[in-house]
Protein backbone atom coordinates (compact mmCIF):
# COMPACT_ATOMS: atom_id res chain seq x y z
CA UNK A 1 0.00 0.00 0.00
CA UNK A 2 1.00 3.52 -0.79
CA UNK A 3 -0.83 6.61 0.43
CA UNK A 4 -0.05 10.52 -0.14
CA UNK A 5 -1.66 12.96 2.70
CA UNK A 6 -1.70 16.77 2.95
CA UNK A 7 -3.84 19.52 4.69
CA UNK A 8 -5.16 22.69 3.83
CA UNK A 9 -6.36 25.68 5.15
CA UNK A 10 -4.81 25.25 8.63
CA UNK A 11 -5.50 21.81 8.81
CA UNK A 12 -9.16 22.42 8.54
CA UNK A 13 -9.07 20.20 5.58
CA UNK A 14 -7.52 16.79 5.51
CA UNK A 15 -6.84 14.81 1.68
CA UNK A 16 -5.49 11.87 1.17
CA UNK A 17 -5.19 9.18 -1.76
CA UNK A 18 -4.44 5.34 -0.92
CA UNK A 19 -3.44 2.61 -3.76
CA UNK A 20 -3.65 -0.81 -2.46
CA UNK A 21 -2.79 -4.49 -3.41
CA UNK A 22 -2.85 -7.67 -1.35
CA UNK A 23 -2.34 -11.13 -3.11
CA UNK A 24 -3.80 -14.32 -0.94
CA UNK A 25 -3.13 -18.01 -0.77
CA UNK A 26 -5.55 -20.60 0.79
CA UNK A 27 -8.39 -19.02 -0.08
CA UNK A 28 -11.41 -20.94 0.74
CA UNK A 29 -14.70 -21.61 -1.65
CA UNK A 30 -17.25 -24.03 -2.26
CA UNK A 31 -17.02 -25.96 -4.85
CA UNK A 32 -19.64 -25.69 -8.18
CA UNK A 33 -23.24 -27.19 -7.32
CA UNK A 34 -22.24 -27.63 -3.75
CA UNK A 35 -24.76 -29.50 -0.97
CA UNK A 36 -24.86 -27.34 1.79
CA UNK A 37 -28.06 -28.38 2.90
CA UNK A 38 -28.31 -30.72 6.22
CA UNK A 39 -24.62 -31.86 5.06
CA UNK A 40 -22.47 -32.94 7.81
CA UNK A 41 -19.52 -33.27 6.02
CA UNK A 42 -19.15 -29.49 4.60
CA UNK A 43 -15.37 -29.36 4.60
CA UNK A 44 -15.56 -31.80 1.60
CA UNK A 45 -17.56 -29.13 -0.26
CA UNK A 46 -14.80 -26.77 -0.10
CA UNK A 47 -11.79 -26.02 -2.56
CA UNK A 48 -8.83 -23.72 -1.95
CA UNK A 49 -6.84 -21.58 -4.08
CA UNK A 50 -5.96 -17.95 -4.38
CA UNK A 51 -7.17 -14.40 -4.76
CA UNK A 52 -6.13 -10.92 -4.53
CA UNK A 53 -7.87 -7.42 -4.19
CA UNK A 54 -6.67 -4.05 -5.70
CA UNK A 55 -8.11 -0.78 -5.47
CA UNK A 56 -7.62 3.37 -4.72
CA UNK A 57 -9.20 5.19 -1.95
CA UNK A 58 -9.56 8.82 -1.94
CA UNK A 59 -10.68 10.75 1.11
CA UNK A 60 -11.53 14.38 1.76
CA UNK A 61 -12.13 15.80 5.53
CA UNK A 62 -13.31 18.85 7.00
CA UNK A 63 -13.40 20.47 10.36
CA UNK A 64 -15.04 24.10 10.24
CA UNK A 65 -16.19 25.62 13.52
CA UNK A 66 -19.49 24.12 13.06
CA UNK A 67 -19.72 21.97 10.35
CA UNK A 68 -17.13 18.91 9.99
CA UNK A 69 -17.55 15.45 7.83
CA UNK A 70 -15.51 13.61 5.11
CA UNK A 71 -16.45 12.42 1.71
CA UNK A 72 -14.42 9.27 0.68
CA UNK A 73 -14.67 7.02 -2.81
CA UNK A 74 -13.09 3.98 -3.05
CA UNK A 75 -12.56 2.14 -6.92
CA UNK A 76 -11.84 -1.54 -6.11
CA UNK A 77 -11.27 -5.58 -7.61
CA UNK A 78 -11.88 -8.40 -5.57
CA UNK A 79 -11.49 -11.72 -7.40
CA UNK A 80 -10.60 -15.02 -6.87
CA UNK A 81 -8.75 -17.94 -9.04
CA UNK A 82 -9.21 -21.54 -7.41
CA UNK A 83 -8.35 -24.29 -10.02
CA UNK A 84 -11.23 -26.38 -9.06
CA UNK A 85 -14.12 -23.65 -9.32
CA UNK A 86 -16.09 -22.11 -12.17
CA UNK A 87 -13.91 -24.36 -14.82
CA UNK A 88 -10.46 -22.68 -13.79
CA UNK A 89 -11.43 -18.96 -14.82
CA UNK A 90 -11.09 -16.10 -12.17
CA UNK A 91 -14.52 -14.69 -11.11
CA UNK A 92 -15.59 -12.05 -9.16
CA UNK A 93 -15.09 -12.05 -4.89
CA UNK A 94 -18.47 -12.35 -2.55
CA UNK A 95 -16.55 -8.93 -1.29
CA UNK A 96 -16.39 -7.73 -4.64
CA UNK A 97 -17.45 -3.92 -4.38
CA UNK A 98 -16.28 -1.94 -7.15
CA UNK A 99 -17.73 1.46 -6.10
CA UNK A 100 -18.11 2.24 -2.78
CA UNK A 101 -18.89 5.88 -1.61
CA UNK A 102 -19.81 7.37 1.67
CA UNK A 103 -20.86 11.07 2.25
CA UNK A 104 -20.89 11.82 6.19
CA UNK A 105 -22.57 15.93 7.50
CA UNK A 106 -22.39 16.85 10.96
CA UNK A 107 -23.71 20.35 11.70
CA UNK A 108 -23.57 21.80 15.60
CA UNK A 109 -26.27 24.59 15.34
CA UNK A 110 -25.58 25.32 18.93
CA UNK A 111 -24.26 23.61 22.25
CA UNK A 112 -27.76 22.02 22.63
CA UNK A 113 -29.00 21.31 18.94
CA UNK A 114 -26.65 19.18 16.13
CA UNK A 115 -27.72 17.56 12.92
CA UNK A 116 -25.85 14.57 11.20
CA UNK A 117 -26.78 13.01 7.92
CA UNK A 118 -25.28 9.75 6.09
CA UNK A 119 -25.57 8.62 2.93
CA UNK A 120 -23.52 5.46 1.27
CA UNK A 121 -23.58 3.95 -1.86
CA UNK A 122 -21.83 0.51 -3.06
CA UNK A 123 -22.00 -1.65 -5.98
CA UNK A 124 -24.03 -4.57 -6.04
CA UNK A 125 -22.98 -7.91 -4.77
CA UNK A 126 -21.93 -10.69 -7.30
CA UNK A 127 -24.30 -13.07 -7.81
CA UNK A 128 -24.75 -15.85 -10.14
CA UNK A 129 -27.35 -16.04 -13.15
CA UNK A 130 -28.89 -19.28 -14.57
CA UNK A 131 -27.65 -19.83 -17.86
CA UNK A 132 -31.61 -20.83 -18.43
CA UNK A 133 -34.03 -23.45 -17.44
CA UNK A 134 -35.25 -26.64 -18.85
CA UNK A 135 -38.12 -29.30 -18.32
CA UNK A 136 -37.53 -32.82 -16.73
CA UNK A 137 -39.93 -34.85 -15.84
CA UNK A 138 -42.21 -32.12 -16.30
CA UNK A 139 -40.64 -30.08 -13.32
CA UNK A 140 -38.84 -27.42 -13.93
CA UNK A 141 -35.07 -27.10 -13.60
CA UNK A 142 -32.53 -24.30 -13.27
CA UNK A 143 -29.09 -24.46 -15.57
CA UNK A 144 -26.01 -23.13 -14.70
CA UNK A 145 -23.19 -22.95 -17.29
CA UNK A 146 -19.67 -23.43 -16.08
CA UNK A 147 -17.38 -20.65 -15.97
CA UNK A 148 -20.65 -18.46 -15.42
CA UNK A 149 -20.25 -18.30 -10.94
CA UNK A 150 -20.80 -14.38 -9.82
CA UNK A 151 -21.46 -13.39 -13.62
CA UNK A 152 -23.82 -10.48 -12.55
CA UNK A 153 -24.74 -8.11 -9.73
CA UNK A 154 -27.61 -7.31 -7.41
CA UNK A 155 -29.11 -4.04 -7.78
CA UNK A 156 -27.02 -1.25 -5.76
CA UNK A 157 -27.41 -0.51 -1.97
CA UNK A 158 -27.66 2.67 -1.41
CA UNK A 159 -29.47 4.58 1.71
CA UNK A 160 -29.74 8.08 3.58
CA UNK A 161 -29.38 8.22 7.65
CA UNK A 162 -30.49 11.24 9.40
CA UNK A 163 -29.87 12.36 13.01
CA UNK A 164 -30.91 15.29 15.39
CA UNK A 165 -29.58 15.41 18.96
CA UNK A 166 -31.05 17.37 21.93
CA UNK A 167 -28.49 18.18 24.71
CA UNK A 168 -29.73 19.08 28.10
CA UNK A 169 -29.14 22.72 29.18
CA UNK A 170 -25.77 23.13 30.54
CA UNK A 171 -25.41 24.12 34.53
CA UNK A 172 -22.93 24.85 36.51
CA UNK A 173 -21.76 22.35 39.01
CA UNK A 174 -23.79 19.66 37.23
CA UNK A 175 -21.86 16.01 37.55
CA UNK A 176 -23.92 14.53 34.25
CA UNK A 177 -24.83 14.93 31.11
CA UNK A 178 -27.84 14.05 29.26
CA UNK A 179 -29.20 13.96 25.67
CA UNK A 180 -32.03 12.77 23.31
CA UNK A 181 -30.79 11.17 19.49
CA UNK A 182 -33.63 11.09 17.25
CA UNK A 183 -32.90 9.31 13.66
CA UNK A 184 -33.89 8.15 10.82
CA UNK A 185 -32.53 4.54 8.75
CA UNK A 186 -32.57 4.70 5.65
CA UNK A 187 -34.72 7.78 4.93
CA UNK A 188 -35.86 7.50 1.52
CA UNK A 189 -36.93 3.75 1.88
CA UNK A 190 -34.06 2.14 -0.56
CA UNK A 191 -35.74 -1.40 -0.42
CA UNK A 192 -31.61 -2.83 -0.51
CA UNK A 193 -31.47 -6.36 -1.35
CA UNK A 194 -30.48 -8.76 0.74
CA UNK A 195 -30.52 -11.76 -1.07
CA UNK A 196 -32.28 -12.38 -4.99
CA UNK A 197 -34.03 -16.41 -4.98
CA UNK A 198 -35.03 -17.55 -8.48
CA UNK A 199 -38.18 -18.80 -8.04
CA UNK A 200 -39.90 -21.68 -10.14
CA UNK A 201 -43.60 -20.82 -11.74
CA UNK A 202 -44.85 -24.67 -12.16
CA UNK A 203 -48.50 -22.85 -13.75
CA UNK A 204 -46.84 -20.75 -16.45
CA UNK A 205 -43.56 -23.00 -16.68
CA UNK A 206 -41.05 -20.05 -15.88
CA UNK A 207 -38.81 -19.20 -13.63
CA UNK A 208 -38.54 -15.27 -12.23
CA UNK A 209 -36.76 -13.80 -10.14
CA UNK A 210 -37.32 -12.74 -6.40
CA UNK A 211 -35.59 -9.94 -4.12
CA UNK A 212 -35.78 -9.99 -0.38
CA UNK A 213 -35.14 -6.83 1.83
CA UNK A 214 -34.54 -6.52 5.48
CA UNK A 215 -35.01 -3.15 6.18
CA UNK A 216 -37.06 0.17 5.01
CA UNK A 217 -37.76 3.09 6.40
CA UNK A 218 -36.53 2.71 10.03
CA UNK A 219 -37.10 5.65 12.72
CA UNK A 220 -35.33 5.60 16.27
CA UNK A 221 -34.71 7.37 19.44
CA UNK A 222 -32.19 7.05 22.12
CA UNK A 223 -31.54 8.71 25.44
CA UNK A 224 -27.87 9.22 26.85
CA UNK A 225 -27.14 9.93 29.98
CA UNK A 226 -23.09 10.92 31.05
CA UNK A 227 -22.42 10.80 34.68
Amino acid sequence: AVGYFRNFYSNQIEASVELYYKKMDNTIDFKDHAELFLNRHIDGEMRMGKSMAYGAEFQVKYNFENLNGWVSYTLSKSKRDIPEINDGIAYNSPYDHPNDINIVVNYELNKRWSFSGTWVYASGTPMSLPSGFYMQDNVLQVYYKEGDRNNARMPAYHRLDLGVTLRNRPKPGRRWESEWTFSIYNAYARHNSWTVNFVKDEKNKRIFAESTYLFGFLPAITYNLKF
